[in-house]
């Protein structure tokens, strides 16, 4: 069996994290704890919404994503979209 792999802050600043904030499947400060565990290496989308998955028609969240795809960039700075 292996062993789990420690979720530390060291690597590339490559993790764009996407997060419902009233996520019933997902708890909202188990992101915080994660996005606080990835330390520089991430940033935190968080949406002002409910469900499981995030919903990539807010013009804010969809942007977000689409930089970060295309462009491989994390403006530098946690965002919460409305």
């Amino acid at each position: 069996m292996h062993q789990p792999v420690p979720i530390t802050a060291n690597g590339p600043r490559n993790i764009l994290m996407l997060q419902n904030h009233a996520d019933p499947s997902t708890a909202y400060s188990g992101a915080l704890r994660m996005r606080a565990a990835l330390g520089h290496r991430a940033e935190l989308t968080t949406i002002d919404d409910v469900g499981h998955g995030v919903d990539l028609t807010n013009a804010c969240t969809a942007g977000r994503l689409t930089e970060f795809l295309l462009e491989d960039h994390l403006p530098g700075h946690d965002t919460t979209c409305p």
